[in-house]
This record gives structure tokens, C-alpha cells and sequence, in this order.
């Protein structure tokens, strides 16, 4: 066993290395909006680009058989360079003469330290020093404010993540059998052999092997500690979905993240616990879920096709991780999808959301699909797993097996409980989503209520005004209506019309 400060070093080893990797490098040259502009976002969202460029160039490159350090460095240097150009090249960023200065002049100008990712990076690091106190002024003033989101949090954090890595800071052992074949199969997707032991999705071991190659850390002390960065990510994306959409709910959000945290904790709850701990690809797939329905719904509620495109590389980077989060997190778009008919089939928005997500999941299935193309088989025990999951017992009656349901899991439970009354309120919120819109059509025929003032605008003329303040009769349409009355004419049903 190694000394306890040794193994402290490799944790926080592996932590700086995906850090850098998936987060830091990748938001360096992302472009945030206002919809997409807190710390989260920026975890997140450099989260998703990173996994699906990097899982893809693995691929790729062990496709033609050359993948090596040097190999991946050239590759992500050369995209990294590619999106800053562009990015230097749109006005609202780069000066004229950047826009229209060539891919070889921009990267002179970033060996020459004039510009760019490592040219400015040493500005960079000075200007976060001298924000730091400003910063952690504002920081502290949040933590003790509003202790549900801050220290509170903080600490609820702390101890969830203690829990999660207690048995790799412990043990040199893995939580879970699985891990020493995900072990495997990185070493072996690290010199050039892909789908060794039968076709399976490779985007965990690739995830994972990049990290290997760029940082020469050994692939033993990544799966060690792996299991524990993926569980906390899983709760970190629980928390920041809760946040963009109920806001400073903090006692809700709160009591949500504590529930999760704490599952591990439950009565019958070994498997879980185990799973928490343990490097396993269904688990990291998790961690994209609740975040790509975030996306999709901001894309639904701004149009902004950047979110859909983002929604999209979730799709593709669970499919490549693991099939079984891939089915929830299709599952999830349908649902939410359902909450936004009109959206999606207005004007061309049926025709993107249908070409992105089926770009997003061929993407994320074509190695599996090439493979299986050159005669490969899969993976001799998942798919006797699958196979056999999928046989229904001949000897059962299902009229009366259909409306059983036994389940010992305690968490998983609880998890499904919130779900139904989730979807409950989702269905009742649908059923009676037009009611505000039309109790608004109600006020304008029969006068007065809240929603006056939507419809009066200054100049009205005297008959409307009176109608509108003293809730009179529906009148005769005057001629020469003013614009406030002209906005709630068009606004309203012939039937409507009719009565007025």
C-alpha cells in the first residue's frame, strides 16, 4: 500500500489532468452567451465539446492505426487552432486586419506570443490573480448569504466526494469487476487495438486512454480514481440543471442534491454504493443526461441552434460510452420534446432537430456498425447478457405479471417516485397551459382583470377605453380602430369576433 500522501498526489494528479483536458483547454476558446454564461455552463458545456472531439479523434486515429502522443497532440492543436481562428475571425471579436489574416499567419502569431491560446496566456493567469480578491470577496459573501447554495452546499459537496473516493484513497483494488476489463480494453485501445475481445462501446476506454497518452499517467491509477471524478461530475450535473431552472430555489435544489449524495448511504444499497465507486461507463454516461435536456430545452425556448447542436454531441457521446444511458437520454429528448410541440414543428425546427439528433447518434454508432462490417463479432458476454435479459419467461401469465412491479432498490425507489410525480405535474401543467392565454381573451371580451394592461396602450380611443376600465358589453366594432385595440382584435378567435 502506498503512503497516504502519495496516493493524495495521484488523486489530485488525475484531477488537474482531466481538469486541463475537458475543461479548462476546451473554455478557453468556446464562445459563451448570456444563456450560457456561469461557472456551471462552462464546466458543462466544455464538458460536452471535449468528450465528443477527443472520443471521435480516438477513434480515428486508431482506425489508421496511428495513435500515439504525438499523434493526439498534433490533432487537438490543430482543432484547438482551427475553432480559435474562426473565432478571431468574426467581428465582434478580432480586428480587421485578424479577420483576415490566414490559418499559417495565425499560428506564427501564437509561436511570436503575439495572440491566442498560449500567447495570452500568461495575461490570462495575471488577470485571474488580480481578480482573485475581488472575486473570493464575492465568493464568501454568497457562501454565508445564502448558506443553501453556499457553505451548506459546499460542505454537502465535500462530503460526497469524500464518500465516493474513500475506497481508491483506501484500497489499491477496484470497487467492481468490470473495471479490470475497462482496464483492458485501455491498454489495448492505447496500442492501436480496438474491440480486442468483441464489438462493445469503446468511448469510456477512450475518454480515459487520451488521458493516458497526454499526460503519461498509467491507465492503473485512471481506473482507480476514475469512478470517484465520475460519481461527483453525476451529482455536479444534478446540481446545475436543478440551478438553471428553478433559480434560487435553494432549499429545493438543496434537498435534491442531498438525497443523491446520500444514496449511497441507504439500506439495500450495496449495489449502488458499489457502482458509485467504481470506474464503470453507464454511470459516466449519466453524467451527460440531465445537461442534454437542458440544452435541447434552451434551444427550444431561444431558438439558439448552438444548444440544439450541443444536445446533439450528448446524444452522440452516451452512444459511444454506453447504449443504456444513450436509450435515457433519447427517452428524455422525446418526453421533452412532447412539452414543446409547436416549437418543433415551427417553420424549419422539426427538420434540424430530426437531422442533428440522427447525425449525433450515426456518428456515435458508426464505429460499432464499421466493425461489425469487417467481421467482428460483439462482445461474447454482453450480448449473451442482453440476449438473455430479453427472452420473456414462456410460463407466465402476462395479464397478471403486467401490473406487478418488485423492487427491492431503495434509492431507485425513491428515484422513480420522483419521476411519476414529476411527470404528474408535467401532465397536469400541459393539460392546462392554454388557460392563461385564453382567461386573457375572456378579460378582453368581458372587460377588466389583470391583463389589462396588455391590451390598453395610451390614445385608446373613448369607446374601447370604456369598455376596457369599466368592463362594459361586447360593442360594435368601431371604424378607425387605435393600435391598442387592433392588437387585441388580431389577437383574438373569429369566434370571438363574431361575438364582439
Amino acid at each position: 500500500m502506498f503512503p497516504m500522501h502519495v496516493t493524495i498526489l495521484l488523486l489530485i494528479k488525475v484531477v488537474l489532468a482531466f481538469y486541463l483536458l475537458y475543461i479548462y483547454l476546451p473554455s478557453r476558446v468556446i464562445v459563451f452567451d448570456e444563456y450560457g454564461d456561469t461557472w456551471l455552463d462552462k464546466v458543462f458545456i466544455s464538458l460536452v465539446h471535449a468528450h465528443f472531439f477527443i472520443i471521435v479523434i480516438v477513434h480515428l486515429l486508431v482506425g489508421v492505426r496511428i495513435y500515439e502522443t504525438i499523434s493526439l497532440a498534433i490533432a487537438l492543436i490543430v482543432i484547438l487552432i482551427y475553432i480559435f481562428s474562426t473565432i478571431m475571425r468574426q467581428p465582434a471579436v478580432g480586428d480587421e486586419d485578424k479577420r483576415h489574416k490566414n490559418m499559417l499567419s495565425l499560428l506564427l502569431d501564437l509561436v511570436d506570443g503575439r495572440l491566442g491560446l498560449f500567447g495570452n496566456l500568461m495575461n490570462s493567469v495575471k488577470n485571474s490573480i488580480r481578480r482573485l480578491p475581488g472575486k473570493i470577496k464575492n465568493w464568501a459573501t454568497h457562501l454565508f448569504l445564502h448558506p443553501f447554495d453556499g457553505i451548506l452546499m459546499l460542505g454537502l459537496l465535500g462530503v460526497a466526494a469524500f464518500l465516493r473516493f474513500r475506497h481508491s484513497l483506501t484500497y489499491l483494488y477496484y470497487g467492481a469487476s468490470d473495471c479490470y476489463v475497462h482496464l483492458a480494453w485501455t491498454k489495448y485501445i492505447g496500442i492501436n487495438n480496438i474491440y480486442q475481445d468483441g464489438v462493445y462501446p469503446y468511448g469510456y476506454e477512450a475518454v480515459i486512454s487520451a488521458l493516458n497518452k497526454l499526460f503519461f499517467i498509467d491507465p492503473v491509477v485512471l481506473v482507480r480514481f476514475f469512478g470517484g471524478i465520475g460519481s461527483f461530475m453525476l451529482m455536479l450535473a444534478i446540481y446545475y440543471v436543478l440551478k438553471k431552472n428553478l433559480g434560487k430555489s435553494y432549499i429545493v435544489i438543496f434537498a435534491a442534491v442531498f438525497a443523491f449524495a446520500f444514496g449511497t448511504e441507504f439500506p439495500n444499497a450495496a449495489s449502488t454504493f458499489w457502482r458509485q465507486m467504481s470506474a464503470l461507463p453507464q454511470e459516466y454516461a449519466t453524467i451527460f443526461m440531465l445537461p442534454g435536456m437542458h440544452f435541447l430545452n434552451v434551444f427550444y425556448n431561444t431558438g439558439r441552434k448552438k444548444y440544439l447542436l450541443l444536445a446533439a454531441e450528448v446524444l452522440s457521446v452516451t452512444v459511444f460510452i454506453h447504449f443504456y444511458a444513450a436509450i435515457f437520454v433519447a427517452v428524455g429528448y422525446v418526453l421533452l420534446s412532447l412539452f414543446h410541440l409547436k416549437k418543433v414543428f415551427y417553420e424549419k425546427n422539426f427538420v434540424w432537430v430530426v437531422g442533428a439528433m440522427g447525425a449525433g447518434g450515426v456518428i456515435g454508432v458508426l464505429p460499432i456498425v464499421i466493425a461489425l462490417a469487417l467481421g467482428k463479432k460483439f462482445h461474447a458476454l454482453s450480448y449473451s447478457y442482453f440476449t438473455e435479459s430479453a427472452v420473456i419467461g414462456k410460463g407466465l401469465d402476462w395479464r397478471s405479471e403486467i401490473f406487478r412491479f418488485t423492487e427491492t432498490n431503495k434509492p431507485l425507489l425513491l428515484l422513480l417516485a420522483c419521476v411519476a410525480a414529476i411527470t404528474l405535474f408535467a401532465l397536469i401543467r400541459l393539460a392546462f397551459k392554454k388557460i392563461p392565454r385564453l382567461f386573457r381573451q375572456d378579460q378582453a371580451v368581458f372587460g377588466g382583470g389583470v391583463f389589462e394592461p396588455v391590451l390598453l396602450r395610451s390614445g385608446a380611443c373613448g369607446g374601447h377605453r370604456l369598455f376596457h376600465t369599466d368592463g362594459g358589453v361586447p360593442h360594435q366594432h368601431l371604424p378607425g380602430r387605435c393600435g391598442g385595440c387592433a392588437l387585441w382584435h388580431d389577437g383574438l378567435p373569429d369566434r370571438l369576433h363574431a361575438a364582439a
